[in-house]
């Protein structure tokens, strides 16, 4: 069975994404679906300096495992002042940085 992730790139708890990521994971079929809440992945605001005094978060080796089992992803992006949301902006930061490379 496929296994689907699903994030709503909100933190807020009245997100319309996260309404229509929950609409969403009610229409697929035959699919392990895994979603995401950005409030329980916390994370610190994304800095090179942080990360080599601190190394990588606990948080975003958990959001790796769970990356590494998914077959696909579904995302709702909130869209602040033209833009996605910080939370979304900082976790890729946050992951990307982790793997040192691009998402394209």
């Amino acid at each position: 069975m496929k296994k689907i992730i699903t994030i709503a790139g909100s933190n807020s708890q009245k997100s319309i994404n996260k309404s229509l990521i929950t609409y969403t994971n009610s229409l697929l079929e035959n699919v392990e679906i895994i979603s995401i809440d950005l409030n329980d992945y916390v994370l610190p605001i994304y800095g090179a300096d942080f990360e080599a005094e601190n190394g990588i978060p606990t948080t975003v080796k958990r959001l790796d495992e769970l990356f590494n089992t998914a077959d696909g992803f579904i995302v709702s992006l909130a869209e602040h002042n033209g833009s996605y949301a910080a939370v979304f902006k900082n976790t890729i930061d946050c992951y990307f940085s982790f793997h040192n490379h691009f998402l394209f």
